[in-house]
């Protein structure tokens, strides 16, 4: 069982191993979000974090922050090798199973493949200054949900089915196809959980009071376990999500 904290948060306690999904999705506000018809189903159904933000713009260190806890100082979406110190290590060195599925990786690696695959919004390539074994192109999580499915799933779309470059149309109609691909799965139904986060909000404030940035975006949790709606109004943040999900797959480091 993995113990993890967020931000500097308390060390959150143990809980029984299952599948953990997560999908990020991009720069959208709760209200713009839950415009998509299948997003606003899931958040009536299951739970939310009503009150969660980012910790940074642009998009690279709230990826960071989702994948390590930490921002490690970087402030923009250049390419930065950092320490192998993220969630991924954490499992490879727990023994437990994990891939990062990334929608438009291509022959051309995790720094190179083409537009609409952005390796901005594929943290792991960073960690180490290398791309691990683990991150694998999208296409493969059809045929590891009717076989040997890890334990931790990473999974990002591309620049279009996110949401940052196309309607929000586009991308609720690929959250019901890749939702519905994943509890179809016997993963799934082996009490599995699936976190969706958006990475911030592009909405700019009216007022020159705030970061933009860290206004409210959206966290919905679904889980075979979850059958009553909820909100949480509960102040939290973008390591909040990485202390979320890291409670549940594998074993205790």
């Amino acid at each position: 069982m993995l113990t993890v904290s967020g931000c500097g948060g308390q060390v959150a306690p143990p809980a029984p191993s299952r599948h953990v999904f997560v999908i990020v999705m991009e720069n959208k506000s709760p209200e713009e979000a839950l415009a998509g018809q299948f997003t606003a189903s899931l958040a009536a159904t299951y739970r939310q974090a009503a009150n969660y933000r980012a910790v940074a713009h642009p998009s690279v260190p709230n990826y960071l922050a989702l994948t390590s806890g930490s921002t490690w100082g970087v402030t923009d979406d250049s390419y930065h090798a950092l320490p192998a110190q993220d969630i991924g290590d954490q499992l490879t060195k727990a023994r437990v199973s994990w891939r990062a599925y990334m929608e438009g990786l291509g022959s051309d690696g995790c720094l190179n493949s083409p537009v609409p695959y952005d390796p901005g919004h594929n943290p792991f390539a960073y960690y180490g200054g290398r791309c691990p074994a683990n991150v694998v192109p999208l296409t493969s999580l059809a045929a590891d949900l009717t076989g040997n499915t890890p334990l931790f799933s990473w999974i990002t779309p591309d620049m279009c089915h996110d949401e940052h470059s196309c309607n929000v149309s586009v991308g609720d109609d690929w959250l019901r196809q890749t939702v519905g691909t994943i509890t179809q799965s016997k993963a799934w139904t082996a009490n599995g959980v699936l976190f969706i986060v958006w990475d911030e909000d592009t909405a700019a404030p009216a007022t020159a009071c705030c970061h933009w940035w860290s206004r409210r975006i959206r966290v919905i949790a679904s889980a075979t376990s979850l059958t009553r709606t909820t909100r949480s109004w509960r102040p939290s943040k973008t390591c909040s999500a990485l202390a979320a999900s890291d409670r549940h797959p594998g074993r205790r480091l």
